[in-house]
């Protein structure tokens, strides 16, 4: 066997391999080298090896015989790149006191054999990839007194088995994953000044127990658990306590007054929890507060004036609570040593101090959405070491005050929606180290100084929504780390100047709603890191430049509402270059086109269709397109919204609009198109508006079943002002689902319309209570059925009635017969109902008038008779409702309306499903037998039994007994008038 001098000399070589040194091998084997990290004992032997940040590699298990040091006592090698697990014979090292392998990459288990190292007093094995249980022969080192375990990936033991560390001050289990209770073991260890077990998923409530059994800790962190429960009332008994961090966990109730005697305290932190009380005044005691951290609590009330006793206080953060009122100068102007003041997110108002200005250590102050007023103190221009500040959301007024460009450390500013006035003052130029520039949503006005050029740091600048005008200058160009600018909802007047071409970075440009003139200057097509330009909203004129094709990063633009010309193709040879299909379709990465409202002339290309499948918003509308619509959609698009809207489009719908099946609102409305109705459409799945509303379509709504689910979600449809002619298949509006179930009034606001995107507005014009209107919000409960000015004959479908959430029914000017379904009595939230200019005769149904939201009725210029039906919305009818039907009598065409005169009403058929068809055809069938003779009943009645659901039938039985019901009143009424000349006569 060889002697140890000579296994440790071996055992170095190995390691030496990894160490990066300028000494021999000679020298490892003759003497231990203390340059490289070695110290060895009077004896010879190796006693230490001292490598820790040393850039060294490797593994354990093949370059190091933990067994050839038998002196070894410490063993610090962290902060390296070792990887591997720890070797079993690492228990060999019965001498050791050190053992620090923090910070390297080792995996795998802690070997059960580190149990024999019951000398050891110092373990860290954090920040590494250690995982499996952690074994509970570990509880064998009764001699430790700082035991890291934290940033591993360790497996919850049995804590039971763990025994306690009677001599354990420091102790570390966070960033594990651990899932379980409190590890019970730790209330054991009674010496302990460190217990940091945050980032893990421990629940309970263990304050308690701790402020009883570890009251000589001084660092407590449970952070980011899920512990619940008050805080304990006697947390006091920690008077060694220096931190207490709580953050994200589940506390609540209140702080208790006792924290003012934790005199040493210098950290408390409890963000994100659900305390609900207010700020104890007995926390103006712990008078060697440096950072006090209470943001995201049910915090109220006021801060308590003993705060002002906090004079070391570097960090206070209270943000989203509820606490209120004014920020007293007393307490500025003692938190002179303040680096960070966030607020943000509760009720302070007032006025800012001016005493703000004495806060010159002050590097982060966050006052945002809060409900201070007034001006904002020139003082604040004394925080020259300000790196960040927010003020937006509050209610300041006055101008920006010149002195902010003192403020030349500064690199994010935002001081949106306030009501500021006066004009950017040109100081801001000094900021040269800004970022971020946010002055929006105010009402500056004046031009935008030229010293803006000097801030060639920005990488964010929004000055929308002011009064600001004058010309985009031209130094704006300078900004060339620009990312983000929005100048949108201003005045602003002139061309966009050609310098904006620099700004190389640029991902949004959004210059919307402005008095902008001039050409698109070709230019833009440099800024191919573009993803978003908005200029909707200006006075833009001339052809979309050729060289926005080479922005193939752009997913939206918006030209809308300008006064653009020309088409989308290119005339070559020709200065008036327009965008050439080929170049257009470069647009890879366009999910929203708009160019709505302007005059575009020309075909559309028919790479639109097929541009992306990423393209989800296609608006053209309101421009002068002619020519066909694109027939080229392709399966798998996600197109949502396509408006064509206002064109001169001709030929048929396309039938490969049935592959947009993410489509929900189609609008080809103002056209001349043709063709028959697409009854294909019916399976796409999401269409939710379709308006095909004045064009040219024609022919009839086939009654040929294309499926059991056709439009299901359909909420408008509007095919008025076309040459539609014949039935409307009574099958055709049981299949729109949709329409069936009311929507709940208490929705949330952000879910009562159809999604849009980014900055993209529906555009839906429909016939709304007799006016016509256009929705740039489509209401999910919106529901429109208008079938007016086509040629529609026949009966008024009955399943129209079970539309219940339908609000607006217009079949005017079209030639309906047969009479007024009472089934529409059901449509509880219709609120207009037009029926005018058709053939409907018989009475009007009384069920009418249980409709309780009923605002507009119009039954004019019919063959309606009987007398008008009385009560709720019908007494506040007006005669043109009801004008041009000779036969009606009543309020508010005549007065009186005798009982007997009334007709009846002839009995209908409510359900037109299979199941309850023969218990709705019964009666007919009787009363058939009673008026034309019992073999023509039984016939009928035979006939409806064969066939299972004719409709046709239905509708035949229903008129003849109609007629036969007006034949018995007019009998009747014959009889009454013979009578009469009797009695005349005998008188």
């Amino acid at each position: 066997m060889k002697p140890p001098s000579i296994r440790q000399a071996e055992a170095l070589l190995n390691l030496s391999t990894v160490v990066s040194s300028s000494a021999s091998q000679s020298n490892l084997t003759n003497s231990c080298n203390n340059r490289i990290g070695f110290v060895c004992n009077d004896g010879g032997s190796v006693s230490e090896i001292n490598l820790p940040n040393s850039g060294l590699s490797g593994t354990l298990d093949y370059q190091f015989n933990f067994t050839a040091f038998p002196s070894l006592t410490r063993f610090n090698i962290s902060g390296n790149l070792f990887s591997g697990s720890i070797p079993p014979n690492v228990g060999d090292l019965s001498n050791l006191v050190f053992l620090d392998l923090s910070s390297n990459r080792f995996d795998g288990i802690i070997p059960p054999q580190i149990g024999n190292l019951r000398e050891l007093q110092y373990l860290s094995l954090y920040n590494n990839n250690f995982a499996g249980v952690i074994p509970h022969q570990i509880g064998n080192l009764q001699k430790v007194w700082f035991l890291d375990l934290g940033l591993n990936n360790f497996e919850v033991p049995d804590w039971s088995k763990l025994k306690t560390f009677p001599v354990l001050r420091h102790l570390s289990l966070h960033s594990n994953g651990f899932r379980s209770g409190f590890p019970s073991f730790i209330l054991g260890c009674r010496n302990l000044t460190f217990l940091d077990l945050s980032q893990n998923h421990f629940n309970g409530s263990p304050l308690e127990s701790l402020v009883t059994n570890l009251e000589k800790l001084e660092h407590l962190r449970l952070s980011s658990n899920q512990f619940s429960g008050l805080l304990p009332s006697n947390i006091g008994r920690l008077s060694n306590l220096k931190s207490l961090e709580l953050w994200r966990n589940s506390f609540q109730g209140e702080i208790p007054s006792s924290i003012g005697q934790l005199k040493s305290l210098q950290v408390l932190d409890m963000v994100g929890n659900r305390l609900n009380s207010s700020i104890p005044s007995e926390l103006g005691r712990c008078t060697n507060l440096t950072n006090l951290v209470l943001a995201l609590n049910s915090l109220s009330g006021v801060l308590p004036s003993s705060l002002s006793s906090l004079t070391k206080l570097t960090k206070l953060h209270l943000s989203y609570n509820f606490l209120s009122s004014n920020i007293s100068s007393n307490f500025i102007s003692n938190w002179t040593k303040l680096t960070s003041l966030v607020l943000q997110n509760n009720s302070f108002g007032g006025s800012i101090p001016s005493e703000i200005g004495l806060l010159t250590n002050l590097e982060y102050l966050n006052l945002y959405q809060n409900k201070f007023s007034g001006p904002i103190p020139p003082q604040i221009g004394n925080l020259q070491n300000l790196i960040f500040l927010d003020i937006s959301e509050n209610s300041l007024s006055g101008p920006i005050p010149q002195t902010i460009g003192n403020l030349t450390n500064l690199k994010t500013l935002i001081i949106s929606t306030n009501n500021l006035t006066g004009m950017l003052p040109p100081q801001m130029g000094n900021m040269q180290k800004l970022i971020q520039l946010d002055v929006s949503e105010n009402s500056l006005l004046g031009p935008i100084p030229q010293t803006i050029g000097n801030l060639t740091s920005l990488n964010s600048l929004r000055l929308s929504t002011n009064n600001l005008t004058g010309m985009l200058p031209s130094q704006i160009g300078n900004l060339q780390n620009l990312v983000d600018l929005h100048l949108s909802k201003n005045n602003l007047y002139g061309p966009i100047p050609q310098t904006i071409g620099n700004l190389t970075r640029l991902n949004y440009l959004q210059l919307s709603t402005n008095t902008l003139t001039g050409m698109l200057p070709p230019q833009i097509g440099s800024l191919q890191n573009l993803m978003y330009i908005h200029l909707s909203e200006n006075n833009l004129y001339g052809p979309i430049p050729q060289t926005i094709g080479n922005l193939t990063q752009l997913e939206v633009l918006l030209l809308s509402t300008n006064n653009l010309t020309g088409t989308l193709f290119a005339e070559s040879m020709n200065l008036r270059s327009m965008l050439v299909p080929s170049t257009f379709c470069n647009l890879s990465s366009l999910q929203v086109l708009v160019l709505a409202y302007n005059s575009l002339t020309g075909s559309i290309p028919q790479c639109l269709g097929n541009i992306n499948k990423y393209l989800c918003v296609l608006d053209l509308h309101s421009n002068q397109f002619h020519g066909m619509i694109p027939t080229s959609f392709e399966v798998g698009n996600f197109l949502n919204r396509l408006n064509l809207r206002d064109n001169q489009l001709e030929g048929t719908i396309p039938e490969s609009l049935i592959n947009c099946q993410e489509l929900e609102v189609l609008d080809l409305g103002h056209n001349n198109l043709g063709g028959t109705f697409p009854m294909s459409l019916g399976a796409l799945p999401n269409l939710k508006v379709l308006s095909l509303r004045f064009n040219k379509l024609n022919g009839f709504i086939t009654s040929t079943r294309m499926g059991e689910y056709l439009f299901p979600q359909l909420c408008v449809l509007d095919l008025s002002y076309n040459e539609f002619t014949g039935d409307l298949p009574a099958w055709s509006f049981k299949n729109f689902k949709a329409m069936t179930k009311v929507v709940e009034d208490k929705i949330p606001q952000q879910q009562m319309y159809l999604k849009q995107r980014y900055y993209f507005q529906d555009s839906l014009v429909v016939g709304m209570k007799g006016q016509e209107r256009e929705v740039v919000k489509i209401l999910i409960a919106l529901t429109v059925i208008d079938l007016s000015c086509n040629k529609f004959k026949g009966y008024i479908p009955y399943s129209i009635g079970d539309l219940l959430a339908l609000r607006e029914l217009n079949l005017s000017h079209n030639m309906f017969t047969g009479h007024i379904p009472a089934s529409l009595g059901n449509l509880s939230m219709l609120e207009s109902l037009d029926l005018s200019s058709n053939q409907i005769g018989g009475v009007i149904p009384g069920q009418l008038t249980s409709i309780a939201f009923l605002e507009v009725l119009n039954l004019s210029h019919n063959k309606l008779v009987g007398c008008i039906p009385q009560g709720s919305q019908f007494n506040t009818f007006e005669a043109n409702s009801f004008q041009g039907n000779d036969g009606l009598k009543g309020k508010p065409l005549s007065q009186g309306c005798e009982n007997d005169m009334k007709p009846p009403t002839p009995k209908e058929l409510h359900q037109e499903d299979d199941s309850s068809f023969l218990s709705g055809c019964t009666i007919k069938v009787v009363a058939m037998g009673y008026g034309c003779g019992i073999i023509f009943g039984l016939f009928m009645g035979s006939l409806m039994l064969v066939t299972g659901k004719p409709e046709f039938i239905a509708r035949f039985v229903e008129e003849e007994t109609y007629k036969l019901a007006m034949k018995v009143k007019r009998r009747r009424s014959k009889a009454r008038r013979r009578r009469s000349k009797a009695r005349r006569r005998r008188n």
